[in-house]
């Protein structure tokens, strides 16, 4: 199956930015992002998570891992949403650092 949009997959699940490197948002009370992608599409996700969420602010980042392509657009979603929480594994934290 070759993936060529971005939009909705289910009820409040999203895929956002650009096809071969989506975010998944999940929308609701406190919307949620699975990872956080390539540094370079972070205006992208950005863009495509107001098209959906509005002036609402985006709660939590789960980090599935400490990737480069998983999270590297972090900062650019944190300058963006205020009070974004990033959540991760231990081993993130250090790599973090």
């Amino acid at each position: 199956m070759i993936i060529d949009r971005t939009g909705k997959i289910l009820t409040n699940l999203y895929m956002v930015g650009h096809p071969a490197m989506p975010v998944y948002l999940l929308d609701g009370e406190k919307p949620v992002i699975f990872d956080a992608g390539l540094t370079f599409l972070g205006n992208l996700y950005t863009e495509g998570i107001r098209q959906i969420i509005g002036s609402r602010n985006l709660h939590y980042c789960f980090l599935s891992h400490s990737h480069f392509d998983h999270c590297g657009a972090v900062s650019v979603l944190k300058k963006h949403f205020p009070g974004l929480k990033v959540v991760a594994s231990e081993k993130a934290k250090i790599v973090f650092g």
